[in-house]
Parts: structure tokens; C-alpha cells; sequence
């Protein structure tokens, strides 16, 4: 899962989140999605919310039953 991790922790610094010691670039923070999760509900940058919440680009965690995924909400409106 590290690529989509990677993908999500490169749109977050690029929306304007600072890197720091434990949240930076090939960090298991950045890398790691279970990683990447804990590390920003830590921080209070996420958190449970059902899907009348979410705006368009909004962060998306989804736990399956085999391991977490993210991405990232759908710029499409709503018909």
C-alpha cells in the first residue's frame, strides 16, 4: 500500500500540511497508509464521519477486511 500513501501524503504537503520529524517523505508516516492514518488522527487532521460529510476532496479511509484503504472523494456533484 505504500504507493497510495505516498500519492495521498504528497497531495496533503502539497495542499499545505508541513512535514516534520515523523510525518516526512520515505517515513512509515508517509508511506504506510496504517501509518499514514494514525499519524493524522493523532494529529486531529481526520477523523469518523459518514458520507453526507464529505466535500469534494476529501480525505477517504475505507477498512476492509483485509487492510485499510485511502483516497480521496470524487469531484462529481450529485444528481
Amino acid at each position: 500500500h505504500a504507493d497510495c500513501a505516498n500519492y495521498m501524503s504528497q497531495a496533503i504537503k502539497y495542499a499545505g500540511l508541513s512535514t516534520n520529524s515523523t510525518w516526512k517523505a520515505e517515513s512509515y508516516a508517509w508511506v504506510n497508509v496504517g501509518g499514514l492514518i494514525d499519524y493524522l488522527i493523532s494529529k486531529s487532521y481526520i477523523n469518523k464521519c459518514t458520507f453526507a460529510d464529505l466535500k469534494t476532496g476529501s480525505l477517504i479511509v475505507c477498512n476492509s477486511s483485509t487492510s485499510p484503504q485511502i483516497g480521496r472523494a470524487s469531484c462529481r456533484e450529485r444528481v
